[in-house]
């Protein structure tokens, strides 16, 4: 069986939400190739949207 293409993998953050904060997150999916992220609110809300926004941009 093949591995999954990373590209087509969503991270749900419900899994890391105890350990990872959401601008750790976002590093980990964008250093495994991992282009979906859905992230709680209060993580959201603790980064900010804007610079949650210009993470996953860069």
């Amino acid at each position: 069986m093949a591995s999954p293409d990373p590209q087509r993998l969503s991270l749900n953050t419900a899994t890391v939400r105890e350990r990872w904060n959401l601008a750790q997150m976002i590093e980990g999916c964008a250093r495994h190739g991992i282009r979906g992220i859905a992230p709680w609110r209060d993580k959201l809300d603790e980064l900010g949207a804007a610079e949650a926004a210009r993470m996953r941009r860069a």
